[in-house]
C-alpha cells in the first residue's frame, strides 16, 4: 500500500510506532495514512482536509440510513480510518455526527476495537465539555458512531487563521478545558491526543474537547496503547509520551499547557523541522517563558503555564481539578497557589542566575570561615600574653647567709 501524509504534522493522525533507541520514536511512522493509521481530528469535525475523488465510494452513502435510525447527510470530512457526516437520528429528530470507520477496516479486529472502545471511553464522560456520543453500530460492513454535531470551529482553524484570545479569554477557554479533562479523569480516561484540533469552540463560546481516539482508560494498563508504543501529535506530546512510557492524566495537562501557551503567545513552545527534533525539546529543552514572547502576559498566568509544562509529571499540577482551581484563581484576581510551589518550573536564564547566586554564597562561606579561622589562630598568642604570670620565686641568699652552715660546722667539729 502506498503510503502518503494526509497533514502538516502539527495535526497528525499518529499511529502506533516502535520506539527508536534512547525511547524516542520515528517521526517519519507517526503520521501515515494507511490502515496502521488510528484517525485524529481529520476523521472528527475536520475543515482542513479535502475530500478525495468524487468516485470515491465514501460519497456514495449520502441519504443512506444507517441502524434504522440514522440518516447520512453531506460529508464534513474524511482520514485514514474512514469519514465523517452530517446526520440526523430519526427517532429524536436531532442533528448528529456520523463518523464511518472504511468498509475494508471492518475485517481489522484491532482497529474496530479500537472503535468501538473510543464510544465506550467517550459515553462514560458526562460534561458539557466533551463531546457526546450517542451510539455505536454497524451497517452491512460499516462500523458507526452517531455523535453529537457541534456547530463550530476547531481551535486550530481559528488559529490559522490569525485570530488570537486575550489573557483573560484564554483563561475562560482553560477553564472549559481543564472542566473537561476533569470528567474524563474522574472516569479513569486518559485523552493522549489534546490539541487545538480536538478542541471545538461553538459560536457562543461552548469549549468541547473531542476526538477521544487515543484514549485508554488509566486503569487497564497493557491493553490498546502500552509501554514501548507513541501515540499522540508530536508538538503537543508529554515528555513521557515521546519516550513511549505510559501515561495518565498529567500527560494531557501537559499537551494543554502546549495549547495553553500557544493560545497566550501565537506560538508552540516547542516546536522543529521533524518529529525528533520536536521530541527532544519536549524532553530536554526548557520554554521561553511567554512573558519573554509578550510582556502583557500576567505573572500570575505565566506561572500556571509553566507549572503544567515541568518536564516531570510530578512537578506539574497532579489532577485537572488542580489545574482548575488554580485556573479560576486566576479568573477572580487572585494568586494562584502554584506560585508558592518550591516544585515550580523556572526558566533557563533564572536557573542559571540561581546556580551562580548559590555559587557565590557557597565561596563567600567557605572564605568567611577560612578568614575567622585565622583570625582565631593570630589572636591566640596574645590571649596567652594577656595571662597574668605565677609569682617570681625570690633570688637566691647572699654569700653571707650562705657561709653560717660552714661556721656552725667548724664550732661542731670544734
Amino acid at each position: 500500500m502506498t503510503r502518503q501524509y494526509t497533514h502538516p504534522p502539527d495535526e497528525a493522525d499518529t499511529a502506533p510506532t516502535q520506539p527508536m533507541p534512547h525511547g524516542l520514536a520515528d517521526p517519519d511512522r507517526t503520521r501515515i495514512d494507511d490502515t496502521a493509521s488510528l484517525g485524529g481530528a481529520d476523521i472528527l469535525f475536520v475543515q482542513s482536509v479535502t475530500a478525495r475523488s468524487p468516485t470515491d465510494t465514501v460519497h456514495l452513502h449520502h441519504g443512506e440510513v444507517w441502524g434504522g435510525d440514522f440518516k447520512l447527510g453531506p460529508l464534513l470530512g474524511r482520514g485514514g480510518m474512514g469519514a465523517v457526516y452530517k446526520g440526523r437520528q430519526l427517532s429524536l429528530d436531532r442533528p448528529v455526527a456520523i463518523k464511518a470507520l472504511k468498509s475494508h477496516l471492518s475485517d481489522n479486529p484491532d482497529l474496530t476495537a479500537r472503535f468501538e472502545q473510543e464510544a465506550k471511553v467517550v459515553a462514560r464522560i458526562n460534561s458539557p465539555h466533551v463531546v457526546h456520543v450517542h451510539v455505536f453500530g454497524k451497517h452491512r460492513n460499516h462500523h458507526f458512531l452517531a455523535m453529537e454535531l457541534v456547530e463550530g470551529e476547531d481551535l486550530n482553524k481559528k488559529l490559522k487563521s490569525g485570530w488570537r484570545p486575550t489573557p483573560d479569554e484564554t483563561v475562560e477557554l482553560m477553564i472549559q478545558a481543564a472542566k473537561g479533562l476533569m470528567a474524563a479523569a474522574e472516569r479513569g480516561i486518559v485523552h493522549r491526543d489534546i490539541k487545538p484540533g480536538n478542541m471545538m469552540l461553538t459560536s457562543g463560546g461552548l469549549l468541547k474537547l473531542m476526538d477521544f481516539g487515543l484514549a485508554r482508560l488509566a486503569h487497564h494498563v497493557g491493553s490498546a496503547t502500552s509501554t514501548g508504543v507513541v501515540m499522540g501529535t508530536g508538538a503537543y506530546m508529554s515528555p513521557e509520551q515521546c519516550q513511549g512510557r505510559i501515561c495518565d492524566i498529567r500527560s494531557d495537562i501537559y499537551s494543554l499547557g502546549v495549547v495553553f501557551y500557544e493560545l497566550l503567545t501565537g506560538r508552540r513552545p516547542f516546536d522543529g523541522e521533524s518529529y525528533m527534533e520536536m521530541f527532544c525539546q519536549h524532553i530536554e529543552k526548557d520554554p521561553v517563558p511567554p512573558s519573554q514572547t509578550d510582556p502583557t502576559i500576567p505573572a500570575a498566568v505565566e506561572t500556571v503555564v509553566l507549572t503544567c509544562l515541568a518536564k516531570k509529571a510530578d512537578e506539574r499540577y497532579q489532577t485537572p481539578a488542580a489545574l482548575l482551581e488554580d485556573l479560576q484563581r486566576i479568573r477572580d484576581h487572585q494568586r494562584p497557589l502554584a506560585a508558592g510551589s518550591a516544585r515550580l518550573p523556572r526558566p533557563a536564564a533564572l536557573r542559571a542566575v540561581t546556580v551562580v547566586t548559590l555559587v557565590v554564597l557557597l565561596l563567600a562561606a567557605v572564605g568567611a570561615g577560612w578568614w575567622l579561622a585565622v583570625e582565631s589562630t593570630q589572636r591566640e598568642p596574645a590571649k596567652t600574653t594577656a595571662t597574668p604570670r605565677p609569682p617570681i620565686a625570690p633570688p637566691p641568699a647572699p654569700a653571707t647567709t650562705a657561709a653560717a652552715p660552714t661556721t656552725a660546722a667548724t664550732d661542731l667539729e670544734s
